[in-house]
């Protein structure tokens, strides 16, 4: 693609939503239009409609697989977790009209059963339907804009997609390594996907945990005597 310029190394490590926005918008207007602007990190689903808005136009980032490791996906109406009780009875896709493999060939409910009796088989599926899904909203929005449909588009996106409702941050400071409280039912051991870090997320009363499921695992030893990068890992 040529040269770049990264405009999202030092607004995707914790930062407020609105100042990673404040920071996008005081820096893009500046930079040459000839060359590539690069968001490093970002962002979720949301964040990146918003910043193609803002003329960004290349990403990385872990979100898909990493929230897949606790069971959460992501759906054009917004994120879920599969280990959640009503899952149990699920026999459909994790969304209709999903292409991905996992879609075409498993149900919520089978899915759910693997992620919890942890079953590897689980957290890679949800990761190959969380990987689809972001290639697909990356192939429409590139559509869009080549169509000049791009901001009815991002009006419909914004209408329908709900991000996940924060109840109680985990920790006080997004960049801590502290781990969160083991006791922490699994349902609510979520990932915050809109300031970062790991979060309380209130639990769904149409969605409840399953008293029958397994338990927690222990956390593994800390053998490096320091506090682990990726709590969620």
């Amino acid at each position: 693609v040529g040269a770049g310029v990264d405009v999202g190394g030092g607004v995707s490590v914790g930062e407020p939503e609105p100042l990673m926005f404040a920071a996008i918008d005081a820096t893009v207007p500046f930079l040459p239009e000839n060359k590539v602007r690069y968001a490093m990190g970002l962002g979720t689903p949301a964040q990146i409609v918003e910043l193609v808005a803002r003329g960004v136009d290349l990403f990385d980032c872990v979100l898909p697989t990493r929230v897949a490791r606790n069971g959460t996906a992501f759906t054009s109406k917004g994120t879920f977790a599969i280990k959640g009780g009503a899952c149990k009875t699920q026999f459909g896709p994790i969304e209709d009209g999903c292409t991905c493999f996992a879609c075409r060939h498993f149900s919520r409910a089978y899915i759910r059963h693997l992620l919890n009796v942890n079953e590897i088989l689980g957290l890679r599926l949800v990761s190959i339907h969380n990987t689809h899904f972001y290639l697909q909203l990356m192939r429409d929005i590139r559509a869009h804009l080549a169509a000049g449909t791009f901001s009815s588009f991002r009006r419909n996106f914004v209408a329908n997609y709900v991000p996940t409702r924060l109840v109680l941050e985990s920790r006080a400071d997004p960049r801590s390594t502290r781990k969160p409280p083991r006791n922490i039912p699994k349902p609510l051991r979520q990932v915050d996907l809109h300031r970062g870090g790991e979060t309380w997320i209130e639990p769904d009363p149409a969605n409840p945990p399953d008293p029958t499921d397994p338990p927690n695992p222990p956390d593994p030893p800390d053998r490096t005597g320091s506090a682990p990068d990726d709590p969620i890992a």
